[in-house]
């Protein structure tokens, strides 16, 4: 497995080899795991954990490229009221990485971990 840092660098190389074009992020709720966004049609057991997706806004964030975003797949229809809210922190906490909120995610122990967590997924 590459790790979530590597698959975002490969995922940026091949879009944009030159590092030069804007980036729209369209953010699917479902990736995110249901323990942290439990409010959406399609939830993925064993998907990205709030920290993951953090990173990853973090780190387009940090392109100085990332032009746009929208945050789709949210249905509060289809949840009760604690997890539409957990559902709804969750995307405002990434929309707000995606503006320059920073983390802990950008010590060297935590991406450390992130990169434990992702090579050692069952997933």
């Amino acid at each position: 497995r590459l790790g979530i840092k590597k698959v975002l660098e490969e995922c940026l190389k091949r879009v944009d080899p030159d590092s030069n074009r804007n980036i729209h992020l369209s953010f699917d709720i479902d990736a995110m795991d249901p323990s942290v966004a439990p409010a959406t049609g399609t939830p993925v057991k064993g998907g990205l954990l709030q920290f993951e997706g953090e990173f990853i806004c973090e780190e387009l964030y940090a392109t100085g490229r990332l032009k746009s975003v929208d945050m789709v797949e949210i249905n509060p229809e289809i949840s009760d009221d604690k997890g539409v809210d957990t559902t709804i922190a969750t995307a405002i906490s990434l929309l707000e990485h995606c503006v320059g909120r920073k983390s802990y995610h950008h010590t060297e122990e935590m991406r450390e971990l992130i990169e434990w967590r992702i090579n050692n997924s069952d997933t």
